[in-house]
């Protein structure tokens, strides 16, 4: 009917139980359709992407640069990502880390992780080691205690209310060395807030030139101190400039200029300095 009534209603039609989430989630047009029962799955022919929950686990059961699943040993970041050591190591190595990951410079940059593991249904899932909730599902949010390094749900802090990691008995500050894993956009803003003020301008650099087209570790490395400072040289260097420049040996190495073509000091074998390439 269309909704004028000729309809028998029962109580899983009208009750909001725990399947309302299935339909009511899906927002749009399909929240306050008519007819619609609070309790049934609704089948929708159309790509809409990754929900809220699937997003939320993957993100928490996969790598953020190789998107493999999660294996020992994992390690995450101040922004609260998760990684496989290998595939980080291998990007670092590489310089092939995105401009989003510029926060990240060297291995100390992250903290490996001490993660908790339960078997469900067949499939390997992450647990917390104190209430041994799942915690790559929507409605469990999962945070590391960066002293610590030890994965834990957000109800398992709020519950116990301490200062010490549950497990390892290591003190920790809750403003600052809790990160929360896999974050929403508030608490991804709030990560952001806490990063030191150089990273934070690495960061506005490294996107910046990623627009532009830049390798992303060389603008990392560009604005990582000043240029004056980076050109000064140490006592020890000045030293050895000086003496080499006295030194007869180190002169002979050189050659005058040979006549026409390009000027200045050459090699012994007629190659300018500032040129090692093919002889011109």
């Amino acid at each position: 009917m269309g909704g004028d009534g000729g309809q028998v209603i029962d109580r899983a039609t009208m009750v909001r139980t725990k399947g309302y989430g299935l339909t009511k989630s899906a927002g749009d047009r399909y929240a306050a359709s008519l007819g619609e029962m609070a309790n049934y799955t609704q089948q929708l022919f159309e790509d809409r992407g990754m929900g809220a929950l699937e997003r939320h686990r993957t993100r928490m059961s996969q790598c953020f640069l190789s998107q493999q699943a999660l294996c020992e040993p994992v390690v995450a970041c101040r922004l609260g990502n998760l990684y496989n050591k290998e595939a980080f190591i291998g990007a670092l190595l590489n310089k092939k880390l995105p401009s989003r990951l510029s926060h990240i410079r060297a291995l100390k940059d992250v903290k490996q992780c001490t993660l908790s593991w339960a078997t469900e249904e067949g499939e390997r899932r992450m647990v917390d080691p104190v209430t041994r909730e799942i915690l790559d599902t929507g409605g469990s949010r999962a945070v590391l205690i960066w002293p610590s390094g030890v994965v834990v749900s957000v109800k398992t802090l709020a519950e116990l209310k301490i200062k010490e990691c549950p497990v390892t008995g290591t003190a920790f500050d809750p403003d600052k060395d809790v990160i929360a894993l896999a974050p929403n956009e508030e608490e991804l803003q709030r990560l952001h807030d806490k990063l030191p003020a150089q990273t934070k301008k690495r960061m506005a650099a490294a996107m910046e030139g990623a627009a532009l087209g830049e390798p992303a570790a060389a603008v990392a490395q560009a604005c990582e101190q000043p240029a004056a400072k980076r050109s000064k040289p140490t006592a020890g260097e000045e030293v050895f400039r000086e003496n080499a420049a006295k030194s007869e040996t180190y002169k002979k190495l050189f050659n005058p200029d040979l006549g026409p073509g390009l000027t200045g000091t050459r090699d012994p074998l007629g190659t300018p300095c500032y040129n090692r390439g093919p002889k011109v």
